[in-house]
C-alpha cells in the first residue's frame, strides 16, 4: 500500500531546505529561519523508513542492491554537477574542474547532502540487520549502540573540506537519524500491543498524538531552545524538533486523510514535491540564480512567486525525467 505520508513529510522537509535558501532574498523573519531546521534531519529518517521498506521486500544480493539504489542517485547527481558547471562557465566545458566538482560535490553548496547520504544507503543493510528480526528491547538496544557510534562520528572524526554531515564519517549523528527511520519502520510493521492504535491510525490516538505534539511545540519554542537546535549535523535539539515537526505533521495528515478529505486534497502539491525530492534537492539552487538573475524578486508579488517559481520547476524536471525514463524503459521492452 501507498504511504502518501511520506511523500507529504518529504515534501515538508523540502519546503524547508527551499525556504531556509531563501533566508535574506524572500524574507528577513529569523524566527521564521529557524523554523526550517528540521529539513535535512526529518528527511534522513524518512529515507531510513523508506530503505527499510526497501530491504524487506528485495531478493537481491547486497552488492547488486547497493548498485541498484545509489545508481537512482548518482546519476542525476551527475546530470545536475553538469548543468551547474555548464551554467557557471557560460555554456564553456571544463573537464578538470567538472571532474574537482564531482569529487568535492561543491558545484552548489547543497551537494554535500550527496556525499553523506550515499555513505548511509551503502551501510542501509548492515543497519537493516541490526533491527530486524530483533524483539522490541533488543532494537533498542541496537538503537542505543548507534547512537553511541554516532557520538563518535560526530565528535571525533573528520573528512576536510566539506561541510556538514559531508564533514563526517556515515554523516555523523545523520548516521542515527537513518537508523531511527529503518527502527520505526520495522516497529510500525510489528508493534508492541502498546503501540498499535498509534499505528493503526486510531482516530482519538491521532487527535491526542497532534495535541500533544503542538503542546510540545509551543514548550519547545518558549524555552528557547530552538536557538540551539542549529547544528549540521544535527544535535539533540535538532532531533527532538525535527520529532515534533514530523508528529504535527504527520498527524495532521492522518485525521485529514480520514476525517476531511478536502483537506488532504490540498496536501496534494506538497506531495509532489516530495515525490519528486531528489530534483528539488539538485535544482532549487539553479532557480534561486536564475530568479535572482531575470530579476523576478523586482515585480509585484515577487517574493511570493519567487519560491514557488523554484520549487514549480525542479517539480518539473524531475516530472520530465522520470516519464522519459519510464519512456525509454517502455519502448525497450517493446523493440
Amino acid at each position: 500500500m501507498k504511504l502518501r505520508w511520506i511523500n507529504f513529510l518529504k515534501g515538508a522537509a523540502m519546503l524547508a531546505v527551499v525556504f531556509d535558501h531563501l533566508y535574506g532574498l524572500v524574507y528577513v523573519n529569523a524566527f521564521i529561519h529557524s523554523l526550517t531546521i528540521y529539513s535535512v534531519t526529518l528527511f534522513i529518517i524518512l529515507a531510513g523508513f523508506t530503505s527499510s521498506i526497501s530491504i524487506g521486500r528485495t531478493k537481491m544480493p547486497i552488492r547488486a542492491y547497493i548498485v541498484k539504489r545509489i545508481t537512482p542517485i548518482v546519476v542525476p547527481y551527475l546530470v545536475a554537477t553538469l548543468v551547474y558547471h555548464l551554467y557557471w562557465n557560460n555554456l564553456r566545458f571544463d573537464f578538470n574542474v567538472f571532474k574537482n566538482q564531482v569529487i568535492m560535490f561543491n558545484a552548489s553548496a547543497p551537494f554535500y547532502f550527496v556525499l553523506f547520504f550515499l555513505q548511509l544507503i551503502v551501510v542501509s543493510p548492515l543497519l537493516y540487520r541490526v533491527f530486524h528480526g530483533r524483539v522490541f528491547y533488543q532494537q533498542l538496544l541496537g538503537l542505543f549502540f548507534i547512537y553511541l557510534m554516532s557520538f563518535y562520528l560526530t565528535h571525533f572524526t573528520s573528512v576536510a573540506n566539506y561541510y556538514g554531515g559531508a564533514s563526517r564519517v556515515l554523516g555523523g549523528s545523520y548516521l542515527f537519524c537513518f537508523s531511527l527511520g529503518i527502527f520505526l519502520q520495522l516497529l510500525s510493521s510489528n508493534p508492541p500491543i502498546f503501540l498499535k492504535k498509534v499505528f493503526q491510525s486510531d482516530i482519538k490516538i491521532l487527535v491526542v498524538g497532534l495535541v500533544t505534539a503542538l503542546i510540545a511545540m509551543f514548550i519547545y519554542i518558549n524555552a528557547h531552545l530552538l536557538d540551539k537546535s542549529w547544528a549540521n549535523p544535527p544535535n539533540k535539539n535538532t532531533l527532538f524538533y525535527t520529532i515534533i515537526i514530523a508528529s504535527i505533521l504527520f498527524f495532521a495528515f492522518q485525521i485529514a486523510e480520514k476525517r476531511i478529505k478536502q483537506l488532504a486534497l490540498i496536501f496534494t502539491p506538497i506531495e509532489l514535491i516530495g515525490s519528486n525530492s531528489l530534483y528539488v534537492f539538485l535544482y532549487h539552487s539553479l532557480f534561486i540564480y536564475i530568479g535572482q538573475r531575470i530579476g523576478l524578486l523586482t515585480i509585484n508579488s515577487g517574493k511570493i512567486l519567487f519560491p514557488i517559481f523554484c520549487l514549480v520547476f525542479s517539480v518539473l524536471i524531475g516530472i520530465i525525467t522520470t516519464k522519459s525514463k519510464a519512456l525509454i524503459k517502455f519502448r525497450g521492452l517493446n523493440l
